[in-house]
């Protein structure tokens, strides 16, 4: 009897732990492409209304994504991506996710020796 309430517990422990949060969603670029409208938040406390435009880049796992001027170049990986720029007058680190019709872009870093740190997030 002992043996069976042993299994029982155990199979109501594995089959909880199942239900966990998916992190390991897969988007397309196809999924990512379109127009996002929203708002951008920086941490000097400014906040504007924002656009987001993300369109195809040059192969199947890269994106091109317009922030309201700012052209970004990054690599898809799941419903992620991340990208960076690096020369003489800009140092700036950037990502984000898709999650559903929503988009987040955080841009980091030096511009012309200006912090950025800013988040947009928009809606299809």
């Amino acid at each position: 009897m002992r043996d069976l309430q042993f299994y029982i517990v155990l199979s109501l422990g594995l089959l909880l732990g199942a239900c966990g949060k998916d992190d390991n969603r897969v988007c397309t670029q196809a999924d990512f492409i379109g127009t996002f409208t929203g708002t951008t938040v920086c941490g000097n406390g400014g906040v504007a209304d924002a656009t987001v435009t993300v369109s195809a880049g040059a192969t199947d796992t890269e994106l091109s994504i317009d922030v309201e001027g700012s052209l970004l170049t990054v690599d898809i990986d799941g419903c992620s991506f991340s990208g960076a720029q690096k020369d003489s007058n800009v140092d700036l680190q950037y990502f984000g996710e898709l999650n559903g019709n929503e988009i987040e872009v955080t841009l980091r870093g030096l511009v012309f020796m200006v912090p950025i740190d800013c988040t947009s997030t928009g809606n299809k």
